[in-house]
This record gives C-alpha cells, sequence and structure tokens, in this order.
C-alpha cells in the first residue's frame, strides 16, 4: 500500500512536472496572475521566468523539429538507394512526353523588388489666395534611395521534374529547364534556385528543404533518375 502511494505521488509530480516543461508560457503566468494579488513584485518576476522557460522550451521544440527533418531527408535518400531510382509521383501539372514527376508540394513564389524610400521634406512656404489656388508652394526636396526586398509575388504548387522546375501559380507560373539551373541553396525550409540570365533568385518555402535539395542534386548529376544502376549518393544532412 505505501509502495502504491509513492508510485501515485511520484507520478503525479511527473505529471506537474511535464505541463510545467510543455507549457511553461502558461503555468508560470498562472503565478503571475495570482501574485498579483500578493506583490506585484512576485508578478514582474514570475513573468520574466516564464519568458526564460518559454524560450529555452521553443529552442528546444526547433531542434527536435531540425533533428526530424534530418531524419526523413535520409530515410527518403535511403529508400531511393534500395529502389536505385527516384520515387516517382502524379502532379497537377501536366507532363511532357518522358517526363517523371518526383515532388510537389504547396508553396510561395519570393523575389525581390526595388523599394524607393524619400528623406527631406517640402520646400517652400504656399499661401492660399482661392479656393484650390495656391502661390508660392514649394515641390518635395531630400534624396531617394531604392534597395531590394523580399516580397511574396504569388501562390502556388512547385514540381520537380527530370527535365524542369515548375511553379504553376494564380497569377503567374514559372518553368525552368534543368540545365538552366545554377545553383540550389538549401534551408531548413525552404529553397533558393538561381537561373542562368536572371539577375533575381527564386526562394520556394517547403515542409523539408533537404528533400527538394537531394532530389535537385540528383536530377541534375544523372542521366536517368529511374534507374541510378551503381551510382553511390553520398547526401549528408547538418
Amino acid at each position: 500500500m505505501e509502495n502504491e502511494k509513492k508510485v501515485e505521488k511520484s507520478n503525479f509530480l511527473a505529471g506537474i512536472k511535464k505541463i510545467f516543461h510543455e507549457h511553461p508560457i502558461i503555468t508560470w503566468n498562472i503565478f503571475t496572475l495570482i501574485s498579483l494579488f500578493i506583490h506585484p513584485l512576485f508578478s514582474v518576476v514570475f513573468f520574466f521566468v516564464s519568458l526564460i522557460f518559454w524560450a529555452k522550451r521553443r529552442e528546444e521544440l526547433n531542434k527536435q523539429k531540425h533533428q526530424q527533418m534530418i531524419i526523413d531527408a535520409e530515410n527518403y535518400v535511403n529508400e531511393v538507394k534500395n529502389k536505385k531510382a527516384l520515387p516517382t509521383i502524379k502532379p497537377l501539372v501536366f507532363l511532357e512526353e518522358g517526363e517523371s514527376a518526383f515532388l510537389e508540394e504547396p508553396t510561395e513564389l519570393n523575389e525581390t523588388r526595388a523599394i524607393r524610400e524619400y528623406s527631406g521634406g517640402m520646400r517652400g512656404i504656399g499661401f492660399r489666395v482661392a479656393k484650390g489656388v495656391y502661390v508660392g508652394a514649394g515641390g518635395r526636396s531630400g534624396t531617394s534611395e531604392s534597395h531590394q526586398e523580399w516580397r511574396k509575388i504569388d501562390r502556388g504548387n512547385l514540381v520537380i521534374t527530370n527535365k524542369r522546375l515548375v511553379f504553376n501559380g494564380s497569377k503567374e507560373n514559372r518553368t525552368v529547364p534543368l540545365k538552366k539551373i545554377i545553383s540550389v541553396d538549401v534551408a531548413l525550409k525552404s529553397i533558393e534556385v538561381a537561373v542562368e540570365a536572371r539577375n533575381k533568385t527564386m526562394i520556394f518555402p517547403v515542409k523539408n528543404g533537404y528533400i527538394w535539395g537531394a532530389v535537385m542534386n540528383i536530377v541534375k548529376s544523372v542521366e536517368d533518375p529511374l534507374n541510378l544502376g551503381d551510382l553511390k549518393l553520398d547526401i549528408q544532412f547538418k
């Protein structure tokens, strides 16, 4: 009986600890609200404690997501190694003769756009002499500067095949032959594609940038992604 009580107490404390660990912003802020009725200083302390534990929890979750993406990418590459071919899918876009698709995902097309900003003010002073008539009104003075900013251009689907990279959007479509892709920079949840004869790169958010990077690396490196033969895939993810 005594052992059962110890087990129950241990499970209860473990449950409380788990709640505080998984939901720090909620649990600690309960103390923040309670301490408002005791002393305002205590509420400030509990609030900052909740922020500290929340930041640690968020960092932990991000590391877990990162690790899971690496595991998913490694499993995908192992499947390719076992089959000695890239798995094919049936995309929403129409394929050409002899064309096979390997990945498709809803995404956004992001490109840079020139943004012009003005600094300065108005010069001169104007006087109203009649309705809609001003005398001596000056114009804008100062300088203007232009810089590039990333902007979302459109939403749509991104497809990679053995011949091209296709973005099928609601307003804009982009079709890039594989031979014109200069480079692909892979991030955790996006890929950045540089294309020959284009000054601007394109960024596409994806669920797992590692898998997209691996597939694009394979289709760019081999003649037939459906028959890899004895090709050694030495792809490492970090």
